[in-house]
């Protein structure tokens, strides 16, 4: 894990200093790795930084993905990249690639190429948390700002598809 908190510090520590408090958790992580993933969640919440600086290093073309129609195994390979260059915890890989996820009785994924509204799953994913921590399970609260950094990297994946949508297109114009 060691590997990843370097990663992710050299990541986002320009943009980072100080953790607040709103995107702290425990996850019983170590201390480095809990500060890494408050570190994530703060700097994929922060407005002030452009969308294409948060994806500055990705070698990844994301130009037709559309969070409103996508996949478990695309949420999830796009996840493992996003971890691979710091963008993203193991938490936050395995939120992305899990959601409407389905089961059968023997515990295999049933939908993992069934096309997916990610964005819609993943607020009423939100909803019930809020509303179990609402109903008294505190013990709920810590997913709140992990489902809220989820639909921020998905609205984010989903903006950044559009960049590069546009940066794609060629003008043909004389």
């Amino acid at each position: 894990m060691l590997d990843y908190v370097n990663r992710v510090m050299n990541r986002v520590a320009p943009y980072v200093y100080h953790v607040r408090d709103e995107f702290k958790t425990s996850s019983g992580y170590t201390r480095e790795e809990e500060d890494a993933s408050a570190r994530l969640r703060q700097f994929w919440a922060d407005t002030d930084i452009p969308i294409t600086e948060k994806f500055k290093e990705l070698k990844l073309d994301l130009s037709g993905f559309n969070g409103n129609s996508t996949s478990n195994r695309e949420l999830h390979a796009i996840g493992l990249a996003l971890y691979q260059t710091g963008l993203l915890d193991m938490t936050g890989v395995i939120l992305l690639g899990a959601i409407g996820s389905q089961y059968n009785a023997q515990g295999t994924q049933i939908n993992r190429d069934t096309k997916l509204d990610a964005v819609t799953e993943t607020k009423k994913q939100l909803s019930a948390v809020t509303e179990m921590v609402n109903g008294g399970y505190a013990v709920a609260k810590d997913m709140i700002p992990k489902q809220k950094f989820i639909l921020t990297v998905l609205k984010g994946l989903q903006e950044y598809s559009k960049i590069q949508k546009n940066n794609n297109l060629i003008d043909i114009t004389v």
